[in-house]
């Protein structure tokens, strides 16, 4: 309450954005059989300079690119993930039905546990959804998310990244 009787008082026109999370938007092809549909996708601050990438693939029947090179040179990717949408809304954890998503690099170099190079713009990260067994896991609508923390981001390209991470690695400290 001080705080928006410190804003009211002198006049300070803060808006949402200047307290919203950041966030930046992704290239994302979903792919299923023959058809392909391209999206942009929001990955949104989580903490220590991660985000998450949130893609709905309905009852897990959708493969997802993420064109991770079109916006970042270097990025840590942490975990990929797919969890039914009914879990996620759960007052529960959820983490027990998370399951781990198939992964494939094209034009992305691993450079240590975890950290990764895209070498063009054109680099892309495939997540396939995870195989169900169980005949209402099928019947779910599923979730993948995908964990990461841009290191560089990309320079020149078509991507505007003007929001959520920084120019240089965040392991540089500035002068």
């Amino acid at each position: 309450r001080l705080s928006l009787f410190a804003q009211k008082a002198f006049g300070l026109s803060f808006t949402y954005d200047d307290s919203a999370p950041s966030s930046f938007d992704l290239p994302v092809i979903y792919l299923a059989g023959e058809d392909a549909s391209e999206q942009k996708a929001l990955a949104t601050a989580t903490h220590d300079g991660f985000f998450a990438l949130r893609l709905p693939i309905g009852a897990a029947r959708y493969s997802v690119a993420v064109q991770l090179g079109a916006a970042l040179e270097w990025v840590e990717i942490a975990t990929a993930t797919a969890s039914p949408v009914d879990a996620l809304k759960a007052l529960g954890n959820g983490e027990d039905a998370r399951v781990q998503v198939p992964v494939h690099l094209d034009g992305i170099e691993r450079r240590g546990p975890g950290i990764f190079e895209c070498l063009s713009p054109q680099s892309v990260l495939l997540a396939q959804p995870p195989r169900l067994g169980d005949a209402d896991d099928a019947e779910q609508e599923w979730m993948i998310e995908i964990v990461l923390r841009p290191l560089l981001k990309r320079s020149s390209g078509e991507a505007k990244t003007e929001h959520g991470f920084p120019d240089q690695p965040t392991n540089q400290v500035a002068a």
